[in-house]
């Protein structure tokens, strides 16, 4: 079903507080031009001048939803990294509550690199552990779902089968909205839905 302009407006006015858990990513832009061939191997060498940090998978889900007004808050994990450290800066820099993002030491912040020559692009490289989290992270993100639960009007589940979204946090997070009459939104992946 598509909305229209006027009843997505009359839907998300006035601005709700949106919870959005899942995935995170930073997509990460690489600009610039080719000038050569590799003397290593067959490959483009591209001259870098222009680098853009974008928020990526259920962080970009956020900002959208702060583009059309709402109260956004953001669950999920990022790894306890220089990366993990730019997407939270770039998140509350757009307004978005990070307090949600628990810091993991078992795995890098996705990350998905695009390298981009001239107007070609040349290269995606993806640096991610897609292997579910541990039931402490999941313990951690309910925990902090809980301090906020009275809070939202809404929850968005946003799964790019990254890890996040396994099967006993969903179902945890799903009965604690409908305790605290919260609706409950899925976009989802495969794996867990």
């Amino acid at each position: 079903m598509i909305l229209s302009i006027n009843r997505t407006k009359e839907i998300l006015s006035p601005s709700k507080n949106i919870a959005v858990l899942g995935d995170l990513m930073i997509d990460e832009y690489l600009w610039g031009k080719v000038t050569r061939i590799s003397p290593e191997a067959p490959v483009p060498i591209v001259e870098v001048n222009e680098e853009h940090l974008r928020p990526g998978g259920s962080a970009n889900v956020a900002k959208n939803l702060i583009g059309l007004g709402q109260n956004v808050y953001l669950f999920g994990i990022s790894g306890n990294d220089r990366m993990g450290n730019k997407l939270k800066t770039i998140l509350e820099t757009e307004g978005i509550n990070t307090d949600g993002i628990i810091d993991s030491d078992n795995r890098p912040t996705t990350v998905k690199t695009r390298i981009i020559g001239g107007s070609q692009h040349l290269a995606r490289v993806d640096k991610e552990n897609t292997s579910p989290i541990s039931s402490l992270e999941e313990k951690k993100i309910l925990i902090q779902l809980q301090n906020s639960i009275k809070n939202l009007d809404a929850l968005v589940l946003e799964d790019y089968n990254k890890g996040v979204l396994t099967a006993p946090l969903i179902k945890k997070v799903i009965n604690l909205c409908k305790e605290n009459e919260v609706l409950v939104t899925v976009d989802p992946k495969f794996n867990n839905f």
